[in-house]
């Protein structure tokens, strides 16, 4: 359970803050916020390549198969995003968070296992909680909220 949480930690955070500060350091991105939706894309599209790269290394493992999907599915929605960005500015937090709420929530449905139902349960109310505070922030708009929020589940559903 601890090398599935580092997994998850390391792929799905610390990959995405050291690509940010790479682009930051740069110039490329002017701020850790990057607002401006162009400045998004070089930034997402990496990571979402080598988060892919980090779920097909893991996908031969049978005991981190559910990592690597999520991983892959990350890494999907994130180059689904990077492509919309040049029409809207999907919010990631939103999409990220939602996707994880997803998969916990099929995978404990599927297996009929409580702890990953209540995990999802749970990421579906911090999900709310992020919307709100994306909205509250003048971050996003509803619908770039809601966009983000559609990625993230039908992203992950097929595949997990």
């Amino acid at each position: 359970m601890i090398q599935i949480f580092l997994l998850f930690l390391v792929s799905l955070i610390v990959i995405p803050i050291l690509c940010i500060y790479t682009f930051k350091r740069s110039g490329y991105v002017t701020s850790w916020h990057i607002p401006d939706q162009k400045q998004r894309i070089l930034p997402f599209a990496f990571i979402a390549i080598l988060m892919g790269i980090t779920a097909f290394n893991l996908w031969d493992s049978p005991a981190f198969l559910f990592v690597a999907k999520v991983v892959l599915c990350a890494a999907l929605a994130l180059l689904i995003s990077t492509i919309l960005l040049f029409f809207t500015k999907p919010s990631a937090h939103t999409m990220a968070i939602v996707g994880a709420a997803t998969a916990f929530l099929k995978e404990g449905l599927t297996w009929h296992n409580n702890q990953m139902i209540l995990a999802g349960a749970v990421l579906f109310f911090i999900a709310g909680i992020t919307a709100t505070a994306r909205l509250l922030l003048d971050a996003h708009t509803f619908s770039e909220i809601l966009l983000g929020a559609l990625i993230g589940i039908f992203v992950i559903l097929p595949i997990i």
